[in-house]
């Protein structure tokens, strides 16, 4: 009898146990567990046209300050090019600056001199055609005598009329669309030139942030295209942790609350806020814990930490708890 009281008694102890402990003890442990991988940004940096590389000043994992130069290329051909583009700027603008000053005086007074010159020629040709005329129409010349008259004063009159019309060009000055075009070519001759000066300056890659180099993809001397990565670096001060909620937890979060992110390589927890709950439900990923079936539908949230070090590492898995109020 004792054996079965005993039995009993413990039966009544263990029942009250549960029952305690369901009803308060449970209630009140009400920290929800997450579990993710810290991620941070990171920046491939290329050139943005083909070139040859001539130096590169940082390796894989060595830290780099905003504004630090890093990658250059080889400039010289370049450089040859814009002194070559310089030369017919100057050359163009002789060009125009003549165009818009017109004619030269000497020319002009040349010009003036043949006119008058043909002029002189041609009324002397004027009358032996005149007299040959009236002598061809009383058949008192012959034909042969009438026509060769008849050509030189044809001839005379065109040096005449192409000495007059010269001389009026040159009066006038130079056409407005000759000084038009001469002006376009040096507009586009020295849009050439800045964008020279600018590929020239964009020759050199610059720290664009602090943070660490992550890899390293191109040696001194290699040819890389437009676009093409030559240095990977991750971006200090921007980590966060990537994790997933499953759909019955997903009421127990709202973006803004406070987190805490623990990982191995540090005791005491980092602090964070949800910055963002994905509204697009997906599988669980193969690389994330949980103790749900696989195949169940999670949704992504991110955690940004608030004081990031040198402890955090990309990739590394961490455990994100939050404690709900009763």
């Amino acid at each position: 009898m004792k054996k079965i009281a005993i039995v009993i008694a413990l039966a009544l102890l263990g029942s009250g146990g549960w029952y305690y402990y369901q009803n308060y003890v449970k209630v009140l442990d009400k920290t929800l567990h997450f579990y993710g991988n810290i991620e941070n940004r990171t920046q491939d940096l290329a050139f943005r046209f083909l070139g040859k590389i001539e130096t590169i000043a940082k390796d894989e994992g060595q830290s780099i300050e905003k504004g630090e130069m890093l990658v250059t290329l080889d400039t010289t051909l370049l450089r040859y090019e814009l002194e070559n583009i310089n030369a017919q700027i100057i050359a163009e603008k002789a060009t125009l600056k003549r165009l818009m000053k017109g004619y030269r005086t000497e020319d002009i007074a040349q010009a003036q001199a043949s006119v008058q010159e043909s002029y002189a020629a041609f009324l002397g040709v004027q009358d032996i055609y005149n007299r040959q005329k009236k002598l061809f129409d009383l058949d008192a010349t012959t034909e042969q005598d009438y026509i060769a008259a008849k050509t030189q004063y044809d001839k005379a009159k065109a040096t005449y009329d192409k000495a007059k019309s010269n001389y009026a060009l040159l009066q006038s000055g130079y056409q407005v669309e000759d000084v038009e075009v001469q002006k376009a070519k040096v507009l586009a001759l020295e849009a050439k030139a800045k964008s020279l000066e600018y590929d020239i300056k964009d020759a050199t890659i610059y720290a664009p942030t602090k943070g660490t180099i992550l890899a390293r993809h191109k040696e001194p001397s290699s040819i890389v295209s437009a676009g093409q990565s030559i240095l990977q670096i991750a971006l200090e001060d921007e980590y966060w942790v990537q994790a997933y909620v499953d759909e019955p937890d997903l009421g127990s979060i709202t973006q803004g609350e406070k987190m805490l992110v623990y990982v191995d390589s540090r005791k005491k927890p980092y602090e964070g806020h949800i910055g963002f709950i994905s509204p697009v439900a997906e599988f669980t990923p193969k690389n994330i814990e949980t103790t749900q079936l696989r195949p169940d539908l999670v949704y992504r949230f991110r955690v940004i930490i608030a004081e990031p070090d040198s402890h955090l590492k990309q990739g590394m898995p961490v455990t994100i708890t939050c404690q709900k109020d009763q």
